[in-house]
């Protein structure tokens, strides 16, 4: 039975997962080539089974998510799985990264995070991050923020700008948090370079050649080859200047 004892998995003699709602006695979905299931015991819409192989991870009413594995399933709490296989009983610890997706793809913000919490990777918690910000769920970015550590309102919500393209709003607050690195990558990634030389300061020359670069490659993208080349050498660049100087003949430059 599921955590709320509201479901109840079971495989029947023909290698099916049938799932029932226990109060209306209504099949919910079914499943095919399983040998055993189980319930998480920290989500109530997620259930794991095996079966020929493969250990199938199914979140609410989404596809199954596959990999291989030898055994029955006997136990899934959070991210680990507990499988017998033989006489050997092993723990296995599966990130939920799956699932997660499939709830992003939906925009279930809310229930993605869930998800995350039972167990993802660090990349995953800031696609998810991301997501919800772009998604307008300022509240699940929030969580997600607070459970790593950052509890900056005023940087967070400079994040929130940044996503609303209310541009300069954000680099205010960046640079009022000490964030300037963020206000220039801001500017670099919307091409707005002018705007962006003013977080540069005499801070790192990695910063300056990076925003160089990034100008370059803009120049390049709206056909200014001249303007490129002689970035990419203000840069260091000089292996993409030769390419665009060789393409063009500009003996001079």
């Amino acid at each position: 039975m599921s955590t709320s004892r509201n479901k109840l998995a079971v495989v029947d003699e023909h290698n099916t997962c049938l799932v029932y709602d226990i109060s209306t006695k209504e099949l919910l979905f079914q499943e095919p080539n399983a040998n055993s299931v189980a319930w998480n015991t920290q989500c109530e819409d997620m259930l794991c089974f095996s079966g020929g192989g493969f250990l199938n991870i199914k979140a609410n009413n989404f596809p199954v998510h596959q990999q291989k594995l030898q055994g029955f399933v006997v136990g899934y709490n959070g991210s680990k799985i507990f499988c017998l296989h033989v006489y050997a009983m092993s723990a296995v610890e599966v990130p939920q990264s799956a699932p997660m997706y499939q709830y992003l793809e939906k925009k279930m913000y809310k229930e993605a995070y869930q998800i995350a919490c039972l167990g993802v990777t660090e990349n995953d918690w800031r696609d998810l991050a991301i997501e919800a910000l772009e998604g307008m769920d300022f509240d699940t970015a929030k969580k997600e923020r607070k459970k790593h550590g950052e509890s900056d309102n005023e940087l967070f919500l400079a994040d929130v700008h940044a996503y609303q393209a209310k541009f300069h709003e954000a680099a205010k607050l960046y640079k009022k948090t000490g964030n300037n690195g963020r206000a220039l990558n801001m500017y670099t990634d919307l091409c707005m370079f002018d705007y962006a030389k003013d977080f540069l300061g005499s801070g790192d020359p990695k910063d300056t050649k990076m925003l160089i670069t990034k100008q370059a490659d803009w120049a390049r993208n709206i056909n200014e080859p001249k303007a490129a080349a002689e970035m990419y050498l203000s840069a260091g660049e000089h292996l993409k200047a030769i390419e665009i100087i060789g393409d063009h003949g500009w003996v001079d430059m």
